[in-house]
Order: C-alpha cells, then structure tokens, then sequence
C-alpha cells in the first residue's frame, strides 16, 4: 500500500500492474463504510493493466473525515484526480460501487476529458439526497457510534423497530448496516453516515445526458438501499449506457460474486484499446 499527502488528508491507495500488456487503468472506489479491501475481494482475478484502490477519506487507512461538509461527492472525486496526476494518469476508467459510484459519475460530469469509460456498480444515488428514512437509519447509527461501545451500540441497533423490518425482509442489507459499527473509522467518521446521505453526486440528472463515454451500469433487485429502479435510471438517462442485472446478495451471495465479477471483466474487454 502507499500514501499521498493531499489538502487536509493523507491518501492510502493499492496501486497493482496487473500484468496485462494491454488494456485500460482502472480506478475502482468502494462503497460507503467499505474500503480498498471491498472492490480488490471481488475482482481479485481483473484482467487489466492497472488496477488502482483508494481508501476514501473516512474510510480505511486514509485520514478521518470529521467534517459533514467535507461528505461530499465532489472532495471524493477531486481526491482521486489528486491520485491519477500523483501517478501520471492522463485517462482512466472510472469505476465504483455505490458511493463509489457516485465518485464516479461525478468524476466524468467534472472531468470529462480525463475519463476513458464509466463502470457504475450497484448506484444509490440519484441527483438528489438519499430518502429520509435511509438518512435517519444511517444518522441512528451515527448517534450510537457517539455515544455507545460497540456492544451496546450493536444491540440498540437491532431493538429498532425500523431495522428489525428491514433486517427481516432484507437480512443482507441488515448485516451490511451492522457492520458500520465496526468497520475501521467508524467512530472517528460518523461524518461519512451524516453526510453523505444529505449530497448527491450531481445536482441536475439532465446534465447525464452530457457523459458521452463508454458506460456500465449493475444493477440487482433485493436491495432497498441499491434500488433496481435506480440503476435503471442511470441507464436511461446516461446515452448509450448499458445495463446489466446480476443476482442479488439476497436471493444468490455465490451468483452475485461471480456475475460481479464477469460483467465488470466483460466490459472492460470491449473497451477499444487505447494507442
């Protein structure tokens, strides 16, 4: 791992030649609460020539994120710019998941001529802040963070009303939510659950019709904090882009590994190779 000093924070990046003679750079972001170690676990096999993983601020081994007016998309996005130039990147590919998605397609709207191709995986953010029930859960989960140790925190979390339905129907999702207690950072950064719910990666989702690059979109069902119908959106609105639905966590956790997994290769081995 590495370490870029950057306004405010230090970076920690993986930055891999990944043996392949040709083929595009990749920056691949994680999603929120994750780290580097979320999108290396699910493509440990990607077949390009350079993979590059940040550690989002708030996130992993890079500096805290105090501030909730620092959780937003546009710091996020202008962090990996600071990475690429620190590593010579003229044009990438921009990938993500969730949040990392939202880097993503913010990186395109504000660096157009920097971004080779976007991979949206899993997006759960329109041009708009996430609903009020999703930030209440997340800013609950904040509060206990705060103000509990992590037992209490954790058996809190799970005597609300709103969790136990959630984890009920959805218990992946409620896993996922658990494990914001204790993922690194997590006290230290209660920002990231504040704040970002309250963005959106863009202000106006007319100016998607502007992203004129190769464009991916997974999306699954199953998973009311990465709707369906928001993947569905980004493809319509994105020209060109293309959808690709895989298993949910839920219904199928081997099926969404490997169907990941091959719809991020699969398009990465369409993209023209560039001279």
């Amino acid at each position: 791992m590495s370490e870029l000093a950057a306004p405010g924070a230090t970076l920690n990046y993986v930055d891999e030649l990944r043996g392949t003679a040709v083929g595009p750079a990749v920056f691949f972001h994680h999603g929120m609460g994750g780290d580097l170690s979320q999108p290396l676990g699910l493509l440990p096999e990607l077949r390009v020539s350079r993979l590059i993983v940040p550690d989002a601020r708030g996130h992993g081994a890079s500096s805290h994120l105090t501030r909730i007016a620092d959780a937003n998309f546009d710091l996020l996005a202008d962090d990996v710019m600071r990475l690429a130039d620190h590593l010579g990147l003229q044009r990438f590919v921009a990938a993500g998941i969730s949040l990392g998605a939202g880097v993503s397609l913010n990186l395109a709207l504000r660096y157009p001529e920097r971004i080779e191709a976007l991979l949206l995986a899993r997006p759960a953010w329109l041009d708009r802040p996430l609903e009020a029930w999703k930030q209440e859960i997340y800013a609950a989960i904040a509060e206990l963070l705060e103000t509990e140790d992590a037992a209490d925190a954790a058996t809190l979390l799970s005597a609300r009303k709103d969790f136990q339905q959630l984890a009920a129907e959805f218990p992946a999702t409620g896993s996922s939510l658990r494990g914001q207690l204790t993922r690194p950072q997590a006290r230290q950064s209660t920002a990231v659950l504040r704040g970002f719910p309250q963005t959106a990666p863009s202000s106006d989702a007319c100016e998607w019709v502007g992203v004129a690059i190769p464009t991916l979109v997974i999306a699954h069902h199953d998973d009311p904090f990465h709707p369906y119908d928001v993947g569905t959106e980004h493809a319509r609105l994105i020209p060109g882009a293309t959808l690709t639905t895989i298993a949910s966590k839920e219904a199928d956790a081997a099926g969404f590994t490997a169907g990941f997994a091959a719809a991020v290769q699969g398009f990465l081995d369409g993209l023209p190779i560039q001279k």
